[in-house]
């Protein structure tokens, strides 16, 4: 049998329950501790995310200074000074030291496609769901910071009362189709009244162009989501 757990520190006892033979020694398991970063691209420079495991510190200095004795504890995204050629880290938990980094900070021009804040914007690029919760948790978030979307794809998995393929309902809107958020859940709950009466569904979305009100709107939403500038090619933002 499989045991799992989500404790950084186990400890072990074999015990006899027929004390045929006698207790063993403890034996102590340790999860290895690590920290991964991430450098994102904002519109006013760069900023890092740091991860460990749940219950670990993490600490960070980027002066070049040692983060055990004089580090800051992380507590959400920083801005990387424009400075600052290094952030080293270090993970502690039960006052042991653990993953020590020393992590490069690239100079030059930001990387990444340059935003007009004011100018209306659209993205050309693929945002997918994969069931019926992702589904309406990106239309909820669409909904906070697009107007429209064009390039929709819809499809409606339906299982009987036992869990089994009952088939599936499908809806395309090419690239040249307007719609709101609004619109779609409409269209979800016309659907799931007229064709599921029974059993469940399970939904699934895309949408290939996403329009922005401004380029601010799409700086909020990509903040939002932790992407990077740099993770958008220029081919994939259109102001004009």
């Amino acid at each position: 049998n499989n045991f799992e757990t989500a404790e950084l520190k186990v400890s072990f006892l074999c015990v006899d329950s027929t004390a045929e033979h006698p207790t063993g020694e403890p034996v102590e398991w340790m999860r290895d501790i690590s920290v991964k970063h991430k450098i994102m691209e904002k519109a006013d420079g760069k900023y890092m995310i740091l991860k460990s495991q749940p219950g670990v510190n993490i600490k960070y200095t980027t002066d070049g200074s040692d983060p055990k004795d004089s580090g800051g504890i992380y507590d959400g995204e920083f801005k990387i000074p424009s400075k600052a050629a290094f952030v080293l880290i270090v993970a502690e938990h039960g006052g042991v030291y653990y993953d020590r980094q020393t992590i490069k900070i690239e100079k030059g021009r930001p990387v990444g496609p340059e935003i007009d804040k004011a100018k209306p914007l659209v993205l050309a690029r693929l945002m997918r769901a994969v069931d019926t919760s992702e589904t309406y948790d990106q239309l909820t978030l669409l909904k906070k910071y697009a107007e429209s979307v064009r390039d929709v794809h819809i499809v409606l998995h339906k299982n009987d009362a036992q869990g089994k393929d009952a088939g599936w309902i499908e809806l395309t809107l090419s690239d040249k189709i307007t719609t709101s958020m609004e619109q779609i859940e409409n269209v979800l709950d016309s659907l799931k009244n007229a064709f599921v009466t029974n059993g469940r569904v399970n939904i699934e979305l895309e949408c290939g162009v996403i329009m922005f009100k401004n380029g601010q709107a799409f700086l909020d939403f990509a903040n939002d989501q932790k992407f990077s500038l740099s993770e958008f090619k220029q081919g994939e933002i259109n102001q004009k």
